[in-house]
């Protein structure tokens, strides 16, 4: 019985000083973005020699895909991972394959928004989700877009503010 109580007593200690280092060395969260939205994992990258594949594979999807729903968000998918593939190309310091990754994800915003508006009245529910989504995608991906402002110059910042005022204009005809 002592035994019992000495390892009951000694589990106990080490439980509260576990939990108390825990409480210690847990790092700080870092700051909230102000859009609560992930963008995906961006894959292969288009300074890749294999990218041409994976371009090839999303045109052949593309293509294959009828339904509107299943069109909007396969277009939707696209533009968040080209976004988030500018944003990796950035901070490897390819600036001029980053302005044009952007504006492509910009052009498959249009195209989700051009998908959403073929989205059947039947499916009301799905659209009004799909909508919101949507919103919130452009929200983040106008705010990546005007974080990654200070980077450029010239033509290429040029590029990107058109690119901004396009998903502006967007998210105000929602």
């Amino acid at each position: 019985m002592k035994a019992f109580l000495i390892a009951l007593g000694g589990i106990g200690f080490f439980l509260m000083f576990s939990l108390a280092l825990a409480q210690e060395t847990a790092p700080a969260s870092p700051a909230p973005s102000p859009v609560d939205y992930a963008l995906p994992y961006p894959g292969i990258l288009p300074d890749n020699p294999l990218f041409f594949l994976k371009r090839l594979r999303d045109l052949i999807l593309i293509q294959l895909i009828s339904n509107p729903v299943r069109k909007a968000e396969f277009h939707q998918l696209l533009a968040d991972k080209y976004h988030s593939m500018g944003e990796v190309l950035l901070e490897k310091g390819k600036a001029e394959i980053a302005i044009s990754t952007f504006t492509k994800g910009t052009q498959f915003d249009a195209d989700t928004r051009k998908y959403l508006s073929q989205i059947p009245a039947e499916n009301m529910a799905q659209l009004n989700q799909l909508t919101d989504r949507f919103s919130q995608s452009l929200t983040k991906h106008i705010e990546v877009l005007t974080r990654s402002q200070e980077k450029f110059s010239g033509e290429n910042l040029t590029t990107l503010q058109t690119s901004i005022t396009s998903l502006t204009e967007l998210q105000k005809g929602l």
